[in-house]
This record gives structure tokens, sequence and C-alpha cells, in this order.
């Protein structure tokens, strides 16, 4: 009889045991997919500031490429947050996938709005987000013609 005790009182341990195992397993595993997707959302965070304050605080590569689009090497919008209209209308003019490569986005898409704080927009580029996984959406103010401005640029994948 004793026997039987020492067996039963071993199998429920053991049962009891796995079940908390198991558990834990689990529960590590969502923690270490949460921590996964966190560390990748800051990552794409820092991308999207990186390029909304390289746009609003570097006249671009050559300095003057407004002037000669075939030549840019790198687009910036504005220098020390005063932006120059005919960069942004050439920016929007620029074809989209060029464009992405010009501001380091590739396999990223993007959707770059210049507006007045009435809202009146004056002007936009690339496609709105639709059916993302994740999504990041700076705002940048900043001076176009004296007037202020905000320059929103939204990346997803």
């Amino acid at each position: 009889m004793r026997g039987q005790i020492f067996s039963i009182d071993l199998f429920i341990a053991i049962a009891v045991f796995i079940v908390v195992f198991w558990f834990y397993i689990l529960t590590w595993e969502r923690l270490t997919l949460s921590l996964k997707e966190v560390q990748a959302m800051k990552g794409f965070e820092a991308l999207a500031l990186s390029i909304s304050d390289s746009l609003v605080r570097f006249p671009g590569a050559p300095e003057r490429w407004e002037e000669n689009v075939s030549n840019v090497s790198a687009i910036g919008l504005a220098y020390a947050h005063v932006f120059d209209k005919n960069k942004i209308r050439n920016f929007t003019s620029l074809d989209y996938n060029r464009t992405k490569k010009l501001i380091g986005l590739d396999g990223y898409e993007f959707y770059f709005k210049v507006y007045y704080l009435n809202r009146s927009v004056f002007a936009y580029h690339g496609n709105a987000p639709v059916n993302f996984k994740q999504a990041v959406s700076t705002k940048r103010f900043g001076l176009l013609e004296g007037e202020a401005v905000v320059m929103e640029l939204t990346i997803w994948d």
C-alpha cells in the first residue's frame, strides 16, 4: 500500500512539474516575441526620426540640388527648419521609388506631407498607409515663406 501511495504522489508531482514547466515555456516565448516586436518598432521609430530630421535640417547634396534633380545624391528640404519651397516642389515631383532610395527607405513605403497650421496642404508625396504591419509618423515644425508649417512623414512596411 505504501508503494502505491508513493507512486501516485510521484506521478502527481511529475504532472504538476510538467504543467508548470510548459506554462513557463509558453510565457517565455510570448515575452521574447513581445520584446522583439518592441525592439523592431524602436528601430523603425529611429529610422523615421532620422529621416525627418535630415529633411528639415539639411539642404541636401549638392546643396542646390533642386536646380538639377538629376544630380541629387541626398535630399534635404530645409536649413535649420526653414523650408525651401522649390526643394519641396521638386521633391514631390520625383519618382516615388527614386525618392525612397534617396531618403534611405528601400524596403519601406512612405507618405510625406507639408501643411500649414490651418491644415491646408502645401505639398504631399508618396502613398497613404494601407495594409501595413507597422507604421510610424513623425511631425516636424518649420517655416515656409515666413509661415509656420508642419512636415509630416509616415513610414510603414
